[in-house]
């Protein structure tokens, strides 16, 4: 085995142990039937993630990529499929998935239609999996953007006290 092969098979197997990761909170949220302290984010993110690289991997004819990503994108759908089951509360997650199709139609109209050359379509192509990947290890603290004016505040408030520590009166 040729030390790419290697690598390539690696890269497969840890990559898919990642997208693996969300099965135990599948399993949990099938049990209880509930969703309580499962985010419903990253599922939706990595499986965007997964299809971008797919639709990549297919232009690129590289079977790697078409392997990790595909067995990616059926393991996320059924955390999401799961999530939805389990979810008492569904149009939040319900209008999440509406933007991800949205973003996915965006861009493929945009990669048939606009780019008219197959190398910048790989290139942007690259880009746009590369912007989503960001994402996607971003996702789970996306939860905190609701109250990111509270978390500006507080660094502010620290700052403040730091700067002008009690008993100290500039």
């Amino acid at each position: 085995m040729e030390e790419i092969e290697v690598v390539s098979t690696a890269c497969l197997v840890f990559t898919l142990c990642m997208f693996s990761a969300g099965i135990p909170d599948c399993w949990k949220m099938w049990r209880t039937r509930t969703t309580q302290n499962v985010p419903f984010l990253p599922f939706l993110v990595t499986c965007i993630n997964n299809l971008t690289w797919l639709y990549y991997g297919l232009w690129k004819q590289d079977s790697t990529l078409i392997t990790v990503n595909a067995v990616g994108a059926v393991l996320q759908s059924i955390c999401i499929f799961t999530y939805l089951v389990a979810s008492k509360q569904k149009s939040r997650p319900m209008s999440q998935i509406f933007v991800g199709v949205v973003y996915l139609t965006a861009l493929y109209l945009y990669l048939t239609v606009v780019i008219t050359s197959r190398t910048v379509l790989v290139d942007r192509l690259g880009l746009a999996g590369a912007g989503i990947t960001m994402l996607m290890y971003a996702s789970p603290m996306m939860e905190l953007v609701p109250n990111f004016p509270g978390i500006i505040s507080s660094i502010v408030r620290l700052y403040f006290f730091w700067r002008y520590p009690v008993g100290k009166v500039a």
